[in-house]
Parts: structure tokens; C-alpha cells; sequence
């Protein structure tokens, strides 16, 4: 079963300053990476690959996280279903396709070769830990994958260069997260179409610049953005997703 991390969208930023006070445009990580930013904004596992890489770029400069979570500890975990794979409903050969999907999970071997190449070439292990083998040269040896969809626990090996601070921040989510509830429910937008569209133009519109600091005084500019999504539609959204839970809730009470 694979680990179900928190929904933790969250804010990174480096306790020593590495950035001069101008307007950047350009890509942001990479202008953090460069030391030309001071702010980033995405979840834990960007965080713990961010904090490897600014140890190494801009040393000293201690990236920290900062979970939107933590102000209420108002965390839940993600679906079980998170990242998981489908097979198309009219494959030929289902059957075969999810005996292929399976082999790829649940064989050590297979896992290993697929997520992380060849050991000796792209990695060795050492005391049950992953790490890069002597003579490893990125423009020859290098490897990538990314297979969300099978992820497994009992068939990961560990990165020997994470983060000495990774079990602390999971723990500290595993004290807070609360089930994910909302596994079988689906939203109709239908209803409440037009006010989606103005809600995701007013989000698109404000919220970039009040989680980056450039919106001026945060409780103004955080009043003024309620007040635009409610003039968007935002109570009638919330009228209309409570009345789906609600009939939600009927309809599995009922099937008990």
C-alpha cells in the first residue's frame, strides 16, 4: 500500500537571505536555486528535494517549510487512489495490462530496475540505503522515472542523501492527519458553473501575490480577496457542495 502523504501545500523559504529586494520574472525555483529569490511555494516532496539542492547551491542558506497546514492543524491525508493507475475500460486485453501493472509493483527486481536502473550503474546499496556509485557521471549514468502510479512502500529503498530532517516533518504530519473522507464522492459543477469560473479568475488573479508577500498589507489584501470571492459566487458554491454531501452522506447511511 502506498504512503499516503498529507496534502501539505506550503510555503518554502531560506532563513538566510540570498535575494536582492528587485521584481524577478523569470522561473521562480530556478531563481531560488540561483539565489535570486527568497520564496517558493509547493508540497513536501519538493520541498526535500529543494532543501538537498540549496544546501549544495547556496550553502547556509537552511530552506525551511512551511505547511499551509500548521496554522489550524487542518491536514488530511490523500485518497488511497492518489496517483493510482487505470486501465482503459475498453482495452483488449485488460486482464494482461494489469497482470503487467501488477508485475511492475509487487516484483523487488523489476521495481528497482524501473525506478531506479541498474544497480552498480545508476546505484548502490549500502546498510539498506540508496546512493550514487563511485564513478557516477550524471551525462552518462543518469536516470529518471517517476512512477507515481505504483508506487510502493515495501519496495522502496530509501535515498541515502535525503534530508536528516525528512522524519521529523512526516512525523509531525502523522500526529495531525486525519482520514481522507471524500473518497466516493463526486461533484456535479454543473449548478454552479459561472461561479466556479469567476471564483478560479479571482483566485488566479490575487492569491499568487498574497502567498508571496507582493500584495501589500496581508490583512487588507486577504479581506479584499474574501470579499471578491464572495462577490464571485463563493457562498453559493459552498450552498451547493453542502447539499451534494449532505445527499452524499444519506446515500452511504442508507447502503449500511
Amino acid at each position: 500500500m502506498p504512503r499516503c502523504l498529507p496534502i501539505a501545500v506550503s510555503i518554502l523559504f531560506p532563513l538566510k537571505r540570498v535575494c536582492s529586494p528587485e521584481i524577478l520574472k523569470g522561473d521562480n525555483r530556478s531563481e531560488l536555486e540561483a539565489g535570486k529569490s527568497g520564496v517558493d511555494q509547493h508540497h513536501t516532496q519538493t520541498f526535500l528535494g529543494e532543501r538537498q539542492k540549496m544546501d549544495k547551491l547556496q550553502p547556509g542558506s537552511d530552506l525551511q517549510f512551511f505547511p499551509f497546514a500548521a496554522t489550524r492543524n487542518n491536514l488530511i491525508s490523500m485518497s488511497i487512489t492518489h496517483g493510482g493507475t487505470s486501465i482503459g475500460a475498453h482495452s483488449k486485453h485488460a486482464e494482461r495490462a494489469l497482470m503487467v501493472y501488477d508485475l511492475l509493483r509487487q516484483d523487488p527486481e523489476i521495481y528497482h530496475l524501473f525506478n531506479y536502473g541498474l544497480e552498480g550503474v545508476q546505484y548502490v546499496v549500502k546498510d539498506g540505503k540508496r546512493y550514487r556509485p563511485d564513478g557516477y557521471d550524471v551525462q552518462r549514468d543518469d536516470f529518471y522515472s517517476d512512477f507515481w502510479g505504483g508506487r510502493i512502500d515495501k519496495n522502496e529503498i530509501p535515498d541515502g542523501n535525503d534530508w536528516s530532517g525528512k522524519a521529523d516533518l512526516y512525523a509531525s504530519y502523522d500526529k495531525i492527519k486525519k482520514p481522507y473522507p471524500y473518497g466516493r464522492f463526486v461533484f456535479d459543477k454543473a449548478p454552479v458553473e459561472n461561479e466556479l469560473t469567476a471564483i478560479t479568475q479571482v483566485v488566479g488573479q490575487m492569491a499568487p501575490a498574497i502567498a508571496y508577500g507582493k500584495a501589500g498589507d496581508p490583512v487588507k489584501a486577504v479581506n479584499e480577496f474574501r470579499d471578491k470571492l464572495k462577490a464571485a459566487g463563493h457562498d453559493k458554491v459552498m450552498a451547493e457542495l453542502q447539499k451534494q454531501l449532505d445527499n452524499f452522506k444519506k446515500m452511504v447511511e442508507s447502503s449500511k
